[in-house]
């Protein structure tokens, strides 16, 4: 049983799945309360700022959450390369007896889900961006951009103006599927709120900037990678996935249109965004 229940971003996301539905795929999670693993003898790949922490042992992965009151780690999640099953450890302060039943806070939240993610979509050609996604007449687009950038507010826009559905004001999966690329939302909204469970066709990606006018330029192959990698989740630690997300991103700017839109944060974005991508 969980302390605490689900937070309401994470609720349309938790469903019923075999990973049969196109475009998903399953992972087997065991949960172990109790002792942990020690990481004594393991190598350190990386240590997180008192967040979390990536350890390797052989060709095991092992990923430490650490509460910020204590040095002792709060769960740790175990898995391999591809990434099909995890074995997640909840220690002493994550688990609570009370009158018979044991309860358990639910680890499945930022950061160890984002992390798992990141690795699980891999080898299932896909990256987690840093990117609202919106989907209008019936494709997907993408606005990247980093913290401040405009995302939640060109959500808002959008939103208020009735124009095409917003997936996501902060945080999308981008994944090939068959011979297309498309945009997924995920639970991890922004300053807008925004996480609905649903995935389009991808027709494009637009880089966000503040101007005093709006317009819409295209990108050279070199100026999107530049745009491009900065808002992409990638365990620069890991070299062997590193170079793996770095060929996706490759073949994505390939096949998928890449612009920078300057906008000026008003209610006439929407009407012009809207009538850029009607052509």
């Amino acid at each position: 049983m969980l302390i605490e229940p689900l937070t309401p971003p994470y609720e349309p996301f938790v469903a019923d799945s075999d990973g049969s539905r196109a475009g998903s795929f399953a992972i087997d999670v065991d949960l172990h309360m109790g002792e942990l693993p020690s990481l004594e003898q393991m190598t350190e790949a990386f240590r997180g700022k008192g967040s979390w922490s990536m350890f390797r042992n052989g060709e095991e992965y092992y990923l430490a959450l650490n509460p910020s009151f204590t040095d002792e780690a709060g769960c740790i999640a175990r898995f391999r390369r591809p990434l099909e099953k995890v074995i997640v450890y909840c220690g002493k302060t994550d688990v609570v007896e009370s009158e018979g039943i044991t309860m358990v806070r639910n680890p499945f939240t930022y950061p160890l889900d984002q992390l798992l993610l990141m690795y699980a979509l891999v080898e299932r050609g896909g990256i987690l961006v840093h990117a609202a996604g919106v989907e209008m007449h019936g494709s997907g687009y993408i606005f990247p951009g980093r913290s401040g950038a405009g995302k939640s507010t060109l959500a808002r826009q959008l939103i208020h103006a009735g124009k095409g559905e917003v997936l996501s004001d902060d945080r999308v999966v981008v994944r090939k599927v068959g011979d297309n690329f498309h945009v997924f939302g995920t639970p991890w909204p922004g300053e807008a709120g925004v996480a609905v469970n649903k995935g389009v066709p991808l027709a494009g990606m637009m880089f966000l900037s503040h101007d005093e006018h709006n317009r819409v330029v295209k990108l050279s192959g070199a100026e999107a990678v530049a745009r491009l990698l900065p808002v992409v989740s990638v365990p620069w630690y890991d070299r062997e996935v590193t170079e793996e997300i770095l060929r996706f991103c490759d073949e994505f700017l390939t096949e998928v249109p890449a612009h920078e839109l300057s906008f000026k944060p008003d209610k006439d974005i929407a009407g012009f965004l809207a009538g850029f991508v009607q052509g």
